[in-house]
């Protein structure tokens, strides 16, 4: 009778693992010695590192774009510095298991040939990361210089760029980092097709979910490129007027003249007025009974023009001298206007300034004043 032929035996059989336990015991020594090695180059290596570029930082003080170089070299050694950690950890893993000599068991033998197909290509990946992130910094920091070169500085253009380039970067960043993170999960895994389709409805319902937020987020920052108002303007968005407090990518806070705040998100803003947007008007209209004497009405509301120009308070608000006119209309009196150009914020000032004084020289002089019309906007208090 033909006798049943067995099996092949696996390599990994007791008597192997026998004979793993007694070369770890036999060469541990050999294994702190490779560990020790691969500290003291680590060591060596980092202050070389550390050395070199703050030699190079130190020859790029006092030139030409010196803060831009620091700051790329600074960013540059960060990275080679964790580059230098995550092969001093394969190094020290590597030598180990070579003077333990480990590395015959099938199980080893796999995971390291799968590292080296795949080492090189997550290498790549991550340095092709780094040259785009560098990239976009670039872009950002040159979109930053020209916006400065052909923009007035003042402190709300300094928020409002620098609100714009913290969005572009971790806009960008967040962008890189996600399809890096895609390419080393097909690198490792060969395919994420599952992956994706586990996550794609879930991804469909935050779509749906998150578009009010993204118009918010995409309105916000067509706000701050055009620069369509700034912090402390005096402004009417859609039917609300205020003093804009902040401004955010999200929302605009808005505080009324009763000192309420408004928060309007961005992507329900349909209109903006913007009352304080390089210079502004004080316009006051005076009502005068029928029986006073044009002439007479005329001058004192020129001369009220000429006093408030004249006043150390206002002078530097007026641009131009008061334009007095009227009469404007016929109502229940007779409607004269007395206007002039202000500094942005400083109308509403002057114009409670005209009225106190129409008020009071009326009176002096006898001129029959009535109700008149009031001005187009509400009354604001500049905060």
């Amino acid at each position: 009778m033909a006798q049943t032929e067995q099996a092949p035996q696996a390599p990994e059989t007791a008597q192997g693992y026998q004979e793993l336990i007694t070369q770890v015991r036999t060469n541990w020594i050999t294994a702190g010695l490779v560990l020790l090695i691969v500290a003291v180059g680590y060591w060596l290596a980092l202050k070389a590192l550390r050395r070199g570029f703050a030699a190079a930082r130190a020859r790029r003080e006092g030139k030409d774009r010196a803060e831009q170089a620091i700051a790329y070299l600074s960013e540059l050694e960060r990275w080679l510095s964790g580059a230098l950690k995550v092969l001093t950890l394969i190094a020290a893993l590597t030598g180990v298991l070579w003077a333990l000599q480990i590395t015959r068991l099938t199980i080893v033998n796999n995971f390291f040939d799968l590292a080296y197909k795949k080492a090189l290509s997550i290498g790549l990946i991550v340095f092709m990361s780094f040259l785009a992130k560098r990239a976009l910094n670039f872009l950002v920091g040159n979109f930053a210089s020209y916006y400065r070169r052909h923009t007035e500085r003042s402190r709300d253009m300094d928020l409002r760029l620098k609100t714009l380039c913290a969005v572009l970067t971790g806009g960008g960043s967040a962008v890189i980092a996600v399809v890096a993170a895609f390419l080393i999960l097909e690198t490792l895994l060969e395919s994420v097709g599952t992956v994706l389709a586990s996550v794609g409805f879930l991804g469909i319902a935050l779509g749906f979910g998150a578009q009010t937020l993204v118009r918010d987020l995409i309105s916000g920052f067509f706000i701050l490129l055009e620069n369509q108002f700034a912090i402390g303007d005096g402004v009417r968005i859609n039917d609300q007027w205020g003093t804009v407090e902040r401004i955010g990518l999200r929302s605009i806070t808005l505080r009324d003249g009763e000192g309420v705040a408004h928060l309007i998100p961005n992507g329900s803003i349909t209109r903006v007025s913007n009352s304080t947007r390089g210079w502004s008007r004080a316009v006051v209209y005076a009502g005068v009974d029928y029986s006073g004497d044009p002439d007479k009405v005329l001058a004192a509301l020129a001369q009220v023009g000429q006093e408030i120009r004249a006043d150390p308070r206002f002078a530097g608000d007026i641009l131009k001298d008061f334009e007095v006119s009227g009469p404007e209309s016929f109502e229940d009196s007779v409607i004269y206007r007395i206007a002039c150009p202000t500094v942005p914020a400083r109308q509403w000032d002057i114009m409670r300034e005209v009225r106190y004084r129409v008020w009071k020289t009326f009176a002096r002089e006898g001129l029959p004043l009535k109700k008149g019309p009031g001005y187009s906007a509400p009354v604001q208090t500049q905060n």
